[in-house]
Order: structure tokens, then C-alpha cells, then sequence
């Protein structure tokens, strides 16, 4: 446990030596909201609120929910799809299996470090800006609770889906595809850019049965008091019930890579 907390700080270490870059990530998070602010602002026409499957959804909602997406996306953004295809790529891979440590779980207290120097220097920075420009609705004290809850098994599942889909460069070298894909997915069925509620009802219930909206759409949902306490314990069950599955998973597909790489390797 000792050596991924030590793994956990050097990421965190590292990640300020590149000031920057960081501040670069922090203007970018900061045009996205107003982009995407500015999208919402022109749909609501001037109106205060806008009929959903949710109920009533306010543009003071609909501003908080842009906001706290941008956040969410500064504490997930691991890049691991890239980090594991250069690893399989340029063979260093084969160095790390060798390593008396887990891979998954080091390249998870690496994400963790630089998750935690993104909050201290960037989604602090992205939240003031937020609150002070357009204001952001406050959370009632158990949807806050929830939604902590709700935030950090969203960053284990992003962690999971994302190193699941990195393994793929085990079996295709190239895997921008990949890469492309996921986002492309995540994008569509997260409910990073548009909330659950405003898709069409059969669309709503199929895609909430995906892992996808348990990252975004799930923890911002809770955080703005769109669920009841029975609905947001079942969110969290959910999320518990694919970080099972997604592990499982994955553990059988690193099983598959290892034995690939061992057999062509020799």
C-alpha cells in the first residue's frame, strides 16, 4: 500500500512541473463552458425553465449541470486508452510485467495523483469562475453525500472502462480507433454534454442501463436533487454492481493479453 501512495505523490509531484500545460487545460475547460453555457442559454430562449422527463429543469440547472460536467471531466481525463497503447507499442509493456507491482493498480494511483492536482489547481479555479459568472445551484447535505459517493465510483468506472479498452492495442497495435470510439460513445451516452432527461423516453431507459451515464449524468443528477433518496441508493448500487463486473472483466481480458504477450514473445 506504501508503494502506490509513493506512486500516487510522484504523479502529483510530476504533474506540477508542467505549469504550462495546466494552465492551457484550465483555459480550455474554461472556453467549454461557455460554449456550452452559451448553447444552453440560447435554447431556453429567455425561458426560465424547460419541460423534461425529470420534471421542470431550470437554466439555473442547466448552467450548474454544464459546469459541474467540465469538472467531472478534469478528474476523469486519464488519457489511458494512449498511455496503454504506447506501452504495448514500444514493447515497454513486457519491463512493466516484470515489475512486482500490478499494473492496473499503478497506473490507477498514477491517475489519482493527477486527479487530485487538477482539483487543487484547476477545477477550483473552473468552479469560481463558474459560481461567479453564472452562479451554481447548491446541493441539499444528503445529495451531497450521494453525490461524493456517486463521484468518486464514477471515476473507478471511467478508470475501469477506459483500461478495458486500452487492452484492445494487445491484440491491434493502432488503437486510435479505439480511442475515437470511446470518447465517441462516452460523448453520446454520458450525458456529458446533454442530460438523460432530454432524451426520448425509450432511449432514456435503455441508455441508463449502460455503465456510461453512471459517470456524468448519475453523480450531477444527484448533486442538483433530480432523484429521490431511494432512486440515488439505487444509482449507487449500480455503480457498485459494474465496478464488480468491469473488474471481473477486465481481469479476464488481462489474463488473455499476458498469455498473447508470452506466447509471441517467447
Amino acid at each position: 500500500m506504501r508503494l502506490y501512495w509513493e506512486i500516487f505523490k510522484r504523479s502529483f509531484q510530476s504533474a506540477a512541473a508542467y505549469r504550462l500545460e495546466m494552465i492551457a487545460q484550465t483555459v480550455s475547460s474554461l472556453f467549454g463552458i461557455l460554449i456550452q453555457t452559451s448553447i444552453w442559454l440560447a435554447l431556453y430562449r429567455g425561458n426560465a425553465e424547460h419541460a423534461s422527463t425529470a420534471g421542470q429543469i431550470s437554466i439555473r440547472d442547466m448552467l450548474t449541470y454544464a459546469i459541474l460536467s467540465s469538472c467531472v471531466f478534469l478528474l476523469i481525463n486519464n488519457q489511458m486508452i494512449w498511455k496503454l497503447g504506447e506501452k504495448i507499442k514500444t514493447g515497454e509493456i513486457a519491463m512493466d510485467l516484470i515489475k512486482p507491482i500490478h499494473l492496473a493498480r499503478y497506473l490507477f494511483s498514477e491517475s489519482g495523483g493527477l486527479a487530485l492536482f487538477r482539483v487543487v489547481f484547476q477545477l477550483l479555479p473552473v468552479l469560481a469562475f463558474g459560481a461567479v459568472i453564472y452562479g451554481i445551484v447548491p446541493p441539499a447535505a444528503p445529495d451531497f453525500v450521494f453525490f461524493a459517493v456517486c463521484l468518486l465510483n464514477g471515476i473507478v468506472l471511467y478508470y475501469l472502462m477506459s483500461f478495458i479498452c486500452g487492452l484492445i492495442a494487445f491484440w491491434y497495435m493502432v488503437n486510435w480507433h479505439t480511442n475515437s470510439l470511446f470518447h465517441l460513445v462516452m460523448t453520446l451516452f454520458s450525458g456529458s454534454l446533454v442530460p438523460l432527461w432530454f432524451f426520448p423516453g425509450a432511449l432514456s431507459k435503455t441508455v441508463s442501463l449502460l455503465p456510461f451515464p453512471l459517470v456524468f449524468y448519475g453523480p450531477i443528477s444527484v448533486y442538483l436533487g433530480k432523484r429521490t433518496i431511494e432512486e440515488e441508493m439505487v444509482l449507487v448500487a449500480m455503480q457498485f454492481a459494474w465496478i464488480a463486473l468491469l473488474a471481473l472483466l477486465l481481469r479476464w481480458i488481462w489474463g488473455k493479453a499476458v498469455k498473447k504477450l508470452v506466447i509471441q514473445g517467447g
